[in-house]
């Protein structure tokens, strides 16, 4: 049986905010809540194109001690220690 395009991307989706759960979860003292998983996602897929300087809004119920709400993708990716979730990030 053949996945489609959309089917298989939806699943790499899934699996990428489950991975990024665990990681929140497990891999931080104290533990980092679940709503960061979206900011997360879009800071890795922001940072794998080079983007790494983009904004990503933060949830509500956290903010960055300098950039408040709104926080460059590499910020992020260095913050939550996401690199290993991709292959490069932007220098």
């Amino acid at each position: 049986m053949y996945m489609t395009a959309e089917e298989a991307l939806s699943q790499l989706t899934s699996d990428m905010e489950l991975g990024l759960e665990l990681h929140l979860k497990h891999n931080h003292d104290p533990p980092l809540p679940v709503e960061l998983v979206p900011a997360c996602h879009m800071a890795i897929l922001l940072c794998e194109v080079g983007l790494g300087g983009d904004l990503v809004e933060l949830p509500a119920c956290i903010e960055h001690e300098v950039y408040g709400r709104s926080v460059p993708a590499r910020k992020i990716v260095e913050g939550f220690r996401l690199d290993f979730f991709f292959c490069e990030m932007e220098e």
